[in-house]
């Protein structure tokens, strides 16, 4: 994923997918989504990133969990 767009679709795109749940379905649904999508899925698609950009090895991705430690990797996640 080195390229910024694709990133951003991906990162964006199930917040979309999210909100529509929200108005046709069940709170419950609304919250566990928004779970998936902050824990597992955020972190799996920010590790991706960081070591298509040689940033990261894939056995630190793990890493990624701890809050905060996201902004280590701000710029080149974000802006490269």
């Amino acid at each position: 994923m080195k390229n910024t767009v694709v990133y951003y679709l991906v990162i964006l795109l199930p917040i979309l997918l999210i909100i529509w749940v929200a108005t046709i379905e069940s709170s419950t649904w609304f919250v566990y989504l928004i779970l998936i999508y902050a824990l597992p899925y955020r972190i799996l698609t920010d590790g991706a990133r960081l070591v298509s950009k040689d940033a990261m090895k894939w056995n630190d991705v793990w890493k990624l969990l701890f809050p905060g430690s996201r902004f280590r990797y701000f710029k080149v996640l974000y802006f490269s």
